[in-house]
């Protein structure tokens, strides 16, 4: 199992590389964090709609959103831009 993931992890790089002679990073990585946010919160819906107890949505105060975003900014997307900058200069 673990080849395995080792594998699906190199196949990203490859994907990578092919997808950024087609866009440049910065759009590369947002359509691909925008996927990645759809999906989680259509999985949040989901989770909260059929499999927990009925209750109402939960409710996000405003410091726990903007610790959110910062963790976005600078732990997820500058992190995926500097490598995928990189990237485009590997052969």
């Amino acid at each position: 199992i673990i080849l395995i993931l080792y594998m699906i992890i190199a196949a990203t790089f490859t994907f990578a590389k092919a997808a950024l002679n087609h866009m440049p990073p910065l759009l590369f990585i947002g359509i691909r964090m925008s996927i990645a946010g759809v999906l989680l919160l259509l999985f949040e819906y989901v989770r909260m709609r059929f499999f927990a107890q009925p209750r109402a949505m939960p409710r996000y105060h405003k410091q726990m959103v903007l610790l959110l975003l910062k963790t976005a900014l600078f732990h997820i997307f500058l992190t995926y831009y500097f490598e995928f900058e990189a990237l485009g200069y590997v052969t």
